[in-house]
This record gives C-alpha cells, structure tokens and sequence, in this order.
C-alpha cells in the first residue's frame, strides 16, 4: 500500500507497484497477484484510473489569434447629415472589442 500512494505521492499501474515493492526490499510468492487487487480495492484509485479512449472527449485545437487579427465593420444608418457626410463607419476589433 505504501508503495502504491503514499511513499511516492503517485497513483502507479499495478505493475509498476509490484516493481515499487521489490525495489523496496520486500518480497512474497504472490506480491504480482496481489497488487491489481490492492489497486483495485481503493476507491480513490478508481476514481483516478486512467480514462479509456470509450470514455474520452474529443480533443480540439484551441485557436490562438492576436490582437487586430480578426475585425468587424458595419455601416450604422443614415444620420443628419453633418459635414456633407450621412453615414458612421463602426470597425471592432473582436479579440480586445
């Protein structure tokens, strides 16, 4: 048990385990037996077994943009006109908006 989580504050493979326990300096007939039951009968190391590619989610890539990489423009409605101009020209940068 100590060889399993405590001793290396790791969650180790029921092989790895049994290694772990005889570099240790134990030994017994059945310690390869018995690891995958120690690993096994701990709720803990259930909750934390490595996911299944059934049980996995897809992974997608994160789009990485930068400032000014991506931009909007509109055209806001006709206004009063001011200065002989009827129009506004509204560009928003959509990463810093």
């Amino acid at each position: 048990m100590q060889c399993h989580a405590y001793a290396y504050r790791d969650h180790l493979s029921t092989q790895k385990t049994a290694f772990k326990v005889l570099q240790s300096g134990f030994y017994w007939p059945t310690v390869f037996k018995d690891a995958p039951k120690v690993c096994k009968s701990r709720d803990k190391c259930q909750r934390l077994r490595k996911l299944t590619k059934r049980h996995m989610m897809p992974l997608n890539p994160i789009l990485v943009v930068e400032l000014f990489d991506v931009w909007g423009l509109d055209f806001m409605r006709p206004f009063p006109s001011c200065f002989g101009h009827s129009y506004i020209l509204v560009g928003v940068d959509y990463v810093s908006k």
